[in-house]
């Protein structure tokens, strides 16, 4: 800012130049350095959707029509081109660039966009338009044998969003909702619009009323959404099978495609896309299987149709699919990304979830309880532990170089104390010093000292570095399951507190050092440290260590 400063100086007159410099001596004084922007920045309220982000990565802008943005704009007086406040636009400094047409604003603020263009088929919110047609739709019969255009979507609500599973039908006229979905995601109703269903073999129905809603599906990636009008209906239509296992599956990954819409999921079909707008979302792409299946690609996501070969089960379901005919309507551009939306990858989140179950099946095949009452596991080995090197020669240097920075400080004799009470208490046991030649694993540990306990036991204790390595080998950490993600359940805990007006905690003492690690894995979480004597010692944990990245969930699955 200041080098901006000097050159707009520089090619001005002098005495335009006297009067800036003093301008920007005063502007100085009160100038925030890069670090207090930095930490400021995230405190800002939205103008758009009043959250607390900066208004220039609000992802609901992308929702709001331009007229609407410029007029909060203009009301809150901010810059047209950065969105920040106290300059116009013609005075903005910044760098921003548009991604799609390279002029200076904001993504959400290009015309670009489809969310931006004026659209002539918009209709008030409360208009109660009464169509009085007769419209074609499908009766079929569906069965086991042949996997329908099924995908899973993300559904965006005004009161909040998730997924669903959806239907392509190339032969309907409308598209269509699950009315108890609409209702529980809160949409935008449009109008009521009342049909004479007319099904296969000529038969009509009486005449059914439908609120119209506008809804917002994205691809699970995030990286494509689609707006739609889209009428209620109590069902949909019957159970649809989602693409059962099978050599086409492996076929598929090979090709690097990976179906949304897979065999654990077997809820209802919450939403049916028509011919409307199914045209619009199938981009032309498709892989022909060897068993005969074809699999298609759309900007939702890849759907998978066809025959199931060799297929046994005869149950037959019945489906009535009512198709309906909704105004062709306009996609909303992507959003920022991935980041932005919080929308993980569904291939990673199934991969994550399939090792979770996995360390967590090895845990209760592991576990058991000693005569003594406590619990000994095993740790969650994801490699090989002959890819482990013995790291002795890092944790003598390390020892050495701990040991003088207590000595400095006069908190040696406190550290020791520490491990003589875990020796005493079998916490951790001495290695003699003639053993067998077997395959063992070191690691260093530093002391962390908190004056402030209100224990002297507490205010200095050892802490494990278990991602300490040599070169290109891999750490004890690596070569461990972490187990289920303890992070994600805080929110959650956080909330439970302000259900009632007092919250009840307790602390388990040691909790980590409460639990036994089996004799098979003790040697690879050894540590180097002084005897009573004064010489190097060896010595092993015989409970799981705090440090290493699968005791959090062993503690978490011990306590269950």
């Amino acid at each position: 800012m200041q080098s901006e400063e000097k050159i707009k100086l520089s090619r001005s007159d002098i005495f335009p130049y006297q009067r800036e410099c003093k301008q920007l001596a005063e502007s100085q004084r009160s100038l925030p350095s890069a670090n207090e922007l930095f930490i400021n920045e995230p405190n800002e309220t939205c103008v758009l959707c009043l959250k607390n982000h900066p208004v220039r990565f609000c992802k609901r802008a992308f929702f709001i029509p331009l007229e609407e943005k410029i007029a909060i704009i203009k009301r809150k007086g901010l810059c047209r081109i950065c969105l920040a406040k106290g300059h116009l636009a013609s005075r903005c400094r910044s760098q921003i660039t548009c991604q799609l047409c390279s002029k200076r604003h904001v993504k959400f603020m290009c015309p670009n966009i489809e969310c931006n263009k004026s659209d002539s088929l918009k209709q008030d919110v409360n208009d109660k338009n009464i169509n009085e047609n007769t419209v074609d739709s499908l009766h079929s019969r569906a069965t086991n044998e042949v996997v329908l255009q099924t995908l899973v979507v993300n559904v965006h609500g005004i009161k909040r969003e998730r997924k669903a599973r959806a239907i392509i039908d190339t032969g309907s006229q409308k598209s269509y909702i699950l009315r108890s979905t609409a209702e529980e995601l809160g949409f935008n109703l449009q109008r009521e619009e009342e049909f004479r269903h007319s099904l296969f073999g000529g038969t009509k129905t009486r005449m059914y009323k439908h609120k119209c809603y506008k809804i917002y599906l994205s691809s699970l990636d995030g990286n494509y959404i689609y707006k739609l009008d889209a009428l209620d209906h109590d069902v949909i239509c019957n159970d649809i099978s989602s693409a059962k296992n099978g050599s086409w599956i492996h076929e598929l990954k090979t090709k690097n495609i990976f179906l949304t819409d897979i065999q654990e999921n077997t809820g209802p079909i919450e939403v049916l896309l028509g011919a409307d707008v199914a045209v619009k979302l199938i981009t032309g792409r498709r892989e022909e299987l060897k068993t005969g299946l074809v699999a298609l690609e759309t900007k939702l996501g890849w759907t998978l149709m066809g025959k199931v070969p060799r297929y046994t089960d005869k149950k037959d379901t019945s489906m009535n699919i009512v198709t309906m005919l909704s105004q062709e309507d306009i996609p909303v551009s992507s959003l920022w990304g991935l980041e932005m939306l919080g929308i993980q990858n569904t291939i990673e989140q199934n991969s994550r979830e399939e090792k979770e179950k996995a360390v967590m099946s090895h845990f209760l095949e592991t576990v058991r309880q000693k005569e003594d009452g406590r619990y000994e596991v095993h740790m969650p080995w994801k490699v090989d532990r002959a890819f482990l090197t013995d790291n002795y020669e890092l944790c003598l240097k390390k020892v050495e170089s701990t040991t003088r920075k207590l000595e400095k400080i006069g908190f040696r004799e406190k550290y020791h104390e520490v491990f003589r009470e875990w020796l005493a208490e079998g916490v951790i046991e001495e290695i003699p010093g003639k053993e067998l030649p077997v395959r063992t694993h070191y690691f260093p540990h530093r002391p962390v000292i908190k004056e402030t306990s209100a224990t002297s036991s507490m205010k200095i204790r050892p802490v494990f570095d278990a991602s300490a390595k040599i070169n290109n080998h891999p750490s004890l950490n690596d070569c461990l399951e972490t187990g289920n993600n303890l992070i994600e359940s805080v929110p959650a805990i956080l909330a439970r507190f302000r259900l009632k007006p007092i919250g009840v905690i307790s602390d388990i003492r040691g909790a980590f050092l409460q639990i036994s690690l089996h004799e098979k894995d003790r040697d690879f979480v050894r540590f180097l440290w002084y005897d009573n004597e004064g010489n190097i010692r060896t010595y092993r944990h015989a409970r799981v260590a705090f440090g290493v990245t699968s005791s959090p969930f062993l503690l978490m699955a011990v306590i269950n």
